[in-house]
């Protein structure tokens, strides 16, 4: 029932709020503004996650485009005017002495500006239907053929790199299981926040980022019951990190 419905309602209006903060690469900064391909996959993505999110809301979305998180600076893609291979090998990028073919899965479309050849960052999106608001991150993987790939993050404002992201939250969900009765459907993180950084004592928080760690604070769902849990996010030289976390019922 809830995949029928979220397969069926493509509701949303977009905005992409780049033009006051150009991104440093020009042909880059074209692909997030004019990609019509790209954002509407983006989109459609964005809006399962904000419906999955909040169950009942099924009326129009706003979503909001920021500027996104440069993880590995995405590279041009070659086009015919810059296909030797002198030119390529400046730009790191091999070229077995052939024409380089325009991509017509990618570039087919006036409308569509190419999109980039390899590199990573993070989609930051502000979603808003139902009277919720939910800021939406993504992860987005360039390949040299293909359109972007994109994989859903936590929501909100946490300040663990995708790579943590997944060890956090299964350590959040061991924790849990302990205090919540089995039942149907998966506990999932709804929301994320920063609280501040840990200084070296641990007896003080500071906004700026001290090395000594953070503190967090995630909603979850589970069973029909909302938890907050306050979580400290501590390096550990064995596994990154060590998550201690403390939930209670909303």
């Amino acid at each position: 029932m809830i995949k029928i419905l979220l397969s069926s309602l493509l509701l949303f209006s977009s905005s992409v709020t780049l033009a006051e903060e150009p991104i440093e690469h020009e042909f880059f900064d074209k692909f997030i503004k004019e990609n019509e391909e790209f954002e509407h996959s983006l989109n459609l993505k964005i809006e399962r996650v904000f419906r999955l999110t909040h169950l009942n809301c099924v009326s129009s979305l706003k979503i909001e485009r920021q500027k996104p998180s440069i993880i590995s600076m995405p590279i041009e893609r070659p086009t015919f005017k810059d296909a030797d291979p002198d030119t390529m090998r400046k730009k790191d990028t091999i070229i077995e002495n052939r024409i380089v073919k325009k991509d017509t899965a990618i570039n087919d479309d006036d409308k569509n500006a190419p999109s980039p050849a390899y590199g990573q960052w993070i989609e930051h999106n502000i979603v808003t239907g139902c009277g919720e608001t939910t800021r939406v991150n993504s992860l987005v993987v360039a390949y040299s053929d293909l359109m972007p790939l994109i994989y859903p993050l936590l929501s909100g404002k946490t300040a663990l790199d995708p790579i943590d992201q997944p060890f956090a939250e299964q350590s959040l969900m061991t924790r849990l299981k302990k205090l919540e009765r089995p039942c149907e459907g998966t506990p999932f993180v709804s929301n994320t926040d920063l609280v501040g950084y840990r200084i070296k004592s641990g007896k003080a928080i500071s906004q700026e980022d001290t090395g000594y760690g953070r503190f967090e604070r995630w909603d979850i769902t589970a069973c029909d019951t909302k938890y907050s849990a306050n979580i400290a996010i501590l390096p550990d030289p064995k596994k990154r990190y060590r998550y201690i976390a403390r939930l209670k019922k909303k």
